[in-house]
């Protein structure tokens, strides 16, 4: 079949299935056939399973490429068509304010999506505060942390100390990394992918888990300003 692409058979099939149903679910509705990568086909077996996406461009030509992609070749362009195509896009869908729901506790959240196991928590906070230390020339002091003339809460004090905290939900992509956003030749030219864990949560998690990414993945040589 030309012009496909199967995103991956796992041993389990309990992701894509979820994955699956996520897309029928929120994506179908949520975002127009030019943003998304569109699925085709799924198939299982009692061990196996798999989920066929279209590829967004002319594979024979020009094969399309992923964010992570652009950004490490340097070209800031394609930053620019995320923020021009497919932000404006989602606000008005998944982001839209008819959508918000008040939700009860944020620190349960995020202990129970990103830090459900062991010393998961303690472990991330160390490595953070590691990474702080080597790349931002950071110093600790009690429970802030201080880079230059600012100062922070500790990430890990702030977004998990005990007690239930109100924010305001909606619908999210839930990984929108820059491996998860293709760019192609065909318009819109920008489509999402990966919809394992799309639903609900709060309203700036897309755009911190992108603009990570987009950090993480910029070229080496960009100075701290231009990123």
């Amino acid at each position: 079949i030309r012009d496909v692409a199967v995103t991956g058979v796992q041993t389990c099939a309990l992701p894509i299935v979820t994955e699956r149903a996520n897309y029928n679910r929120f994506v179908r509705w949520g975002v127009p056939a030019g943003c998304r990568a569109e699925l085709l086909g799924f198939a299982g077996t009692r061990h196996f399973a798999a989920l066929c996406f279209a590829d967004l461009g002319d594979t024979a030509r020009v094969p399309s490429l992923t964010l992570t992609r652009h950004l490490q070749r340097g070209n800031l362009a394609a930053m620019d068509a995320v923020l021009e195509r497919c932000l404006p896009v989602l606000c008005d869908t998944w982001y839209h304010p008819s959508l918000f729901r008040r939700e009860q506790d944020l620190t349960r959240r995020y202990r129970e999506r990103y830090f459900s196991t062991g010393n998961a928590i303690e472990e991330t906070a160390r490595a953070m505060l590691a990474c702080a230390l080597r790349h931002f020339n950071a110093r600790q002091s009690g429970a802030r942390l201080f880079i230059g003339r600012q100062d922070f809460p500790l990430p890990h004090l702030q977004s998990l100390s005990p007690g239930k905290r109100q924010y305001t939900s909606c619908i999210l992509h839930g990984d929108l990394n820059s491996d998860n956003i293709i760019l192609s030749d065909r318009q819109p030219g920008v489509a999402m992918l990966d919809f394992q864990k799309t639903g609900r949560g709060h309203v700036l998690e897309d755009l911190l888990h992108l603009e990570a990414s987009i950090r993480i993945n910029h070229p080496r040589d960009a100075s701290p300003a231009t990123i």
